[in-house]
């Protein structure tokens, strides 16, 4: 996949990568958390998006996506209104093309799957964020700057 720039993106992520945020449960367990869009009805997204979450707790294992489940390592699936749209193995996914969104109201959550994408248990899922996308001009979170320096 070819990696376009991002138009309002890089401040955010640069200061999420500069911070050390507190975990997202106390207990040391494993969650993970939508960070970006944001639920926020005032804001209008751009139909190609970048999807960025936070993972505490788990490891990201790019190599072993359909092998046997692995204790406390494995990928995550991106979820529009409960549909499965994709399989992700970074902490941020771009959707474009294929999967760019459809014009209207979308309902993403974000779940953590083991390498052979069966859900933990107990299951891991992120709350849900609700958002508008529409191709107009002044649209957020549109994919029009480089990304690959930003990890």
């Amino acid at each position: 996949m070819m990696l376009r720039p991002l138009r309002s993106l890089a401040v955010p992520l640069v200061v999420l990568a500069a911070c050390a945020p507190p975990p997202l449960v106390e207990d040391g367990g494993t969650a993970i958390e939508i960070l970006f869009p944001a639920s926020d009805e005032s804001v209008v997204y751009c139909p190609e998006l970048i999807v960025v979450v936070r993972i505490d707790g788990y490891e990201l294992d790019p190599d072993s996506v359909g092998a046997d489940a692995a204790e406390g390592s494995g990928h995550w699936h991106l979820l529009d209104s409960n549909a499965h749209i994709a399989t992700v193995t970074d902490d941020w996914f771009v959707l474009e093309g294929e999967l760019a969104l459809s014009a209207g109201r979308h309902f993403f959550s974000a779940e953590l799957v083991a390498n052979d994408h069966q859900s933990l248990d107990p299951a891991v899922v992120s709350g849900l964020v609700e958002f508008n996308v529409d191709a107009v001009e002044g649209c957020v979170g549109g994919v029009t700057n480089d990304i690959s320096g930003l990890q």
